[in-house]
C-alpha cells in the first residue's frame, strides 16, 4: 500500500513517514505493474479521403497510426468497407 498526499506531492509506504516527493509511488508502479505488450506490425493508415488522377493514379489522404511511408512506396488496401448515408 502506498500513502500519498497529491496536493503536497508526497508519498510513502507508511502514513507517518512520507517522502518529500512522489518517488515511492513511481517506484511501486515500475516494480508491480507489468509493461504493456506491443503489437508490432507494418504500415497502417486510416484513409479519410480517396481520389484517382489519370497522371498520378490513386491518392489517399488519412492518418498514419503505425509505421512510416516514403514517396514511391507501394501499399495495398486491405479490408475496404463501403458506407452510405440514408
Amino acid at each position: 500500500m502506498i500513502y500519498a498526499i497529491a496536493k503536497e506531492g508526497r508519498a510513502g509506504l507508511e502514513p507517518d513517514a512520507l517522502a518529500p516527493d512522489l518517488e515511492p509511488l513511481f517506484k511501486a508502479i515500475i516494480d508491480h505493474i507489468p509493461a504493456p505488450v506491443a503489437q508490432l506490425g507494418g504500415f497502417q493508415m486510416l484513409v479519410a479521403n480517396r481520389a484517382y488522377d489519370d497522371y498520378t493514379g490513386t491518392m489517399a489522404i488519412g492518418r498514419i497510426s503505425r509505421g512510416s511511408i516514403r514517396p514511391g512506396d507501394t501499399v495495398a488496401v486491405l479490408g475496404q468497407t463501403a458506407m452510405r448515408a440514408g
